[in-house]
C-alpha cells in the first residue's frame, strides 16, 4: 500500500522496433520505412543516374570483392597487399558496351566471348582514399575512368598501337607506376569476339585483320605472357580498380 498523496510511477515498456518491410530482417532507419541498406541500395548500371560513380566494393554484395581479389592474387605472381577495390559504374558507357557486345554476339553465333582482363596504368593521386577523379593530365588512371579507353592515347606495342589487356595481372603490373607506394590495375570487361592469334610480334598492325574482332598474343616464341588487343573503344568497359602495394 502506498502512502497517502504519493504517486506511483511505472516504467514504460520499450516499443519494439519495426523491421524493414522490404528485407524483413533489418530494423527500420529512423524516420523511414526501410532499413539503411534498402533505403541506400548499392548502385548498379540499371539504376544509376548519368555520370561516373566509384564505389568501394566493401559496400556492395559481400561475395564481389573476394572474387576480384582471388583473380588478382592468382595471377599477380608476387606478394602484395591490397589496399582498396573500387567498383566502376557509368550508365552511358555501360549501354554502349552492352550494345557492342550484343552486336558481336549476333555476329559470332550468340557468343560475344566476353572476358574480364587487366590493364596497368599510371596513377598520380590518392584515388584509393577519396574516390574522386583528380583531373590531372599525368594521372592516366583518372583519365581512363573519365573518358574510357581511347585509341588516340594508345602507344606503340608489340601488336601495334591499340588497347591492351592481359589475363594475368603480372603482365599488366609491368605497365604501372606507383604513387606514394601504391599501384593500381583496372579490371575490365572485354568483348574479344572472334580473335586472331599470333605467337610472334606484329608491330605493323593498326586494326584487326578482316573477319576478326581482336588480336591475341599467345605464349610462344615471342611472348612469355598472353595479351589481347582491341581497336574498338566500345569493346571495353572498366569494371573495377584494385589498389595495392
Amino acid at each position: 500500500m502506498s502512502e497517502r498523496g504519493a504517486t506511483t510511477t511505472t516504467t514504460p515498456t520499450p516499443k519494439k522496433q519495426s523491421l524493414c518491410p522490404k528485407c524483413n530482417k533489418n530494423p527500420q532507419n529512423p524516420g523511414y520505412k526501410l532499413c539503411v541498406t534498402c533505403y541506400n541500395p548499392s548502385p548498379s548500371p540499371s539504376n544509376l543516374a548519368t555520370g561516373l560513380q566509384l564505389v568501394p566494393t566493401s559496400s556492395l554484395t559481400p561475395n564481389k570483392r573476394p572474387g576480384i581479389e582471388k583473380q588478382f592474387q592468382a595471377t599477380i605472381g608476387t606478394s602484395v597487399q591490397i589496399i582498396e577495390v573500387l567498383s566502376v559504374f557509368d550508365k552511358d558507357r555501360y549501354k554502349v558496351y552492352e550494345a557492342y557486345k550484343q552486336k558481336l554476339s549476333s555476329k559470332n553465333g550468340g557468343n560475344p566471348n566476353e572476358r574480364r582482363w587487366w590493364h596497368g596504368s599510371r596513377i598520380s593521386c590518392t584515388l584509393w582514399t577519396n574516390h574522386r577523379l583528380c583531373g590531372g593530365s599525368s594521372c592516366a588512371i583518372c583519365g581512363i575512368l573519365d573518358k574510357g579507353f581511347l585509341k588516340s592515347h594508345a602507344g606503340a606495342g608489340r601488336l601495334g598501337p591499340g588497347l591492351y589487356f592481359a589475363p594475368h595481372a603480372a603482365k599488366s603490373l609491368t605497365y604501372t607506376t606507383p604513387h606514394q607506394g601504391i599501384r593500381c590495375l583496372i579490371l575490365s570487361k572485354v568483348v574479344v569476339g572472334n580473335p586472331i592469334k599470333y605467337m610472334t610480334d606484329q608491330p605493323q598492325l593498326r586494326a584487326c585483320p578482316s573477319g576478326y574482332d581482336s588480336v591475341i598474343a599467345e605464349v610462344g616464341s615471342s611472348f612469355t605472357h598472353a595479351e589481347c588487343v582491341v581497336w574498338d573503344e566500345d569493346a571495353v568497359l572498366p569494371a573495377y580498380v584494385i589498389f595495392f602495394k
